[in-house]
């Protein structure tokens, strides 16, 4: 999991560069590798959700445990799948070169493609911002209510959140930023720009505003993280790594740790607390931890309950496609409830037997529950391989590993919870992020046929 070329330097003392300089590979961070997420996110909060008493279940989550032995078997069979998908996808990769020259190694064509891509991705998140406030402000929602709501804990009511929709299917590209954020890092990385920098923290500043008012932390960390992946790679390869730098980055996650706490229980301040704090004992500090175990082990406990009670060949895939059925047009005319011939599985489930609260589905779970355990399976043997493909590709400074691997990065994050990619917020980051891909495409074949007749041109003048 952590061999690979050394990471890029001058030889540490003034020297000649090294192998993964002249390569363009980037050094393996053992916890940017698929393998080491989906062990580390995955392990720790199934073990938890399993060991977690019936009672705790009911006391602090107000839910039945349906976690049992089946659940760890189906989780630890998916991540399995998932490992081995990772290791086939990277070494089908392996076999091929990687470019020359530090990394993120680019060629001038491609970095030219991404800076024209940059502003037209960034614009686009920020013109679908600008309807989803101006619809709201068409309601007579104003910032001024939006804050006093959030103070007192009105936007969790169902009606008030049901105001605060957007227009769907034009509020959804409010998620290009994320392709957004994807391809700045990079050409950020490649040579600094003041215009890069002001547009992505102009973007992170509104969907954190997001992220608190809307109570969806995810809108926020989907741009951090790539941000963060991007540059792991350019500190650990870049011609300046030193030693420190290297040690640093790996230990990266032991203050990851305590960040997620302080920001899930900032966010949970205005959220949650709000609510509960008349009718507990707990610290706040004791309610934010057990709050966040709960996200997580709450997640195993839906999976299961949907896996019990409405699974394959009952009914028809929805988790792994969810992007399909939410569909404005599909939604409208072939929803999934009637194609189905009954309730929404997450909706119905998990309002009858466990709290709509919580109601993540699980990422390792939902497949055996859309395709049963063998479909489940190769399923994600499958994702796995694209997942596998992707990181070593981004260490190879191929175009797409480095466009879409931090994006999937964000799913692997996301498992115990949800699988990200299929859903319909990432829908439009990998559709925007294939046509920045395909317009690379075109400009190096155009590229190449250029270079090409030049060549012939040049052998018919010598001729």
């Amino acid at each position: 999991m952590t061999e690979a070329i050394a990471p890029s330097s001058r030889g540490g003392q003034g020297g000649a560069p090294s192998a993964s300089t002249r390569t363009g590979a980037v050094a393996s961070v053992w916890w940017l590798h698929p393998v080491a997420v989906i062990l580390v996110v995955g392990v720790p909060t199934l073990l938890a959700a399993s060991w977690v008493s019936a009672q705790h279940y009911a006391e602090a989550w107000r839910t039945p445990k349906w976690v049992s032995s089946e659940t760890v078997l189906l989780a630890g069979s998916a991540m399995l799948a998932l490992v081995c998908g990772a290791c086939l996808g990277r070494g089908l990769v392996r076999r091929r070169p990687a470019r020359a020259g530090a990394w993120p190694s680019i060629s001038p064509v491609t970095e030219d493609v991404l800076r024209r891509a940059f502003p037209v991705l960034l614009w686009t998140a920020f013109a679908a911002y600008a309807v989803w406030a101006a619809t709201l402000l068409h309601r007579g929602i104003t910032p001024a209510w939006l804050l006093e709501s959030a103070r007192t804990g009105g936007l969790y009511e169902a009606d008030v959140r049901e105001s605060l929709q957007g227009i769907a299917g034009v509020t959804t590209l409010t998620q290009v930023g994320v392709a957004a954020v994807a391809v700045g890092a990079i050409l950020d990385t490649r040579r600094s720009s003041r215009r890069i920098c002001r547009g992505l923290l102009l973007l992170v500043l509104i969907a954190a505003a997001r992220s608190f008012l809307f109570s969806e932390r995810l809108a926020l960390i989907e741009l951090l993280v790539p941000w963060v992946v991007v540059r792991t790679g350019a500190i650990v390869g870049g011609h300046r790594a030193s030693r420190r730098r290297r040690r640093l980055v790996q230990l990266a996650p032991l203050l990851a740790m305590p960040l997620l706490l302080v920001g899930f229980a900032a966010f949970e301040l205005s959220r949650s607390w709000s609510v509960y704090e008349p009718e507990t004992r707990q610290s706040y500090s004791s309610f934010a931890t057990d709050r966040l175990l709960g996200y997580y082990a709450t997640s195993y406990n839906n999976g299961q309950a949907l896996y019990d009670r409405y699974r394959w060949p009952e009914k028809l895939p929805y988790y792994s496609v969810e992007f399909f059925w939410s569909f404005p047009v599909v939604e409208a005319y072939l929803p999934f409830d009637e194609v189905t011939g009954g309730g929404s599985a997450n909706k119905t489930v998990l309002a009858r037997f466990n709290n709509p609260e919580f109601n993540s589905p699980n990422g390792f779970l939902v497949p055996a529950v859309d395709f049963g355990p063998l479909g489940a399976a190769a399923f994600l043997v499958a994702v796995g391989a694209v997942c596998g493909a992707s990181y070593e590709s981004f260490r190879r400074s191929r175009p797409v590993g480095l466009l879409v691997y931090p994006v999937i990065f964000v799913g692997l994050l996301e498992l115990p919870r949800q699988l990200y990619w299929t859903t319909g917020r990432t829908f439009p980051v990998l559709v925007s992020l294939t046509l920045v891909l395909a317009a690379v495409g075109a400009a190096a074949r155009r590229e190449a046929a250029r270079a090409t007749t030049s060549m012939r041109l040049a052998a018919v003048a010598r001729g």
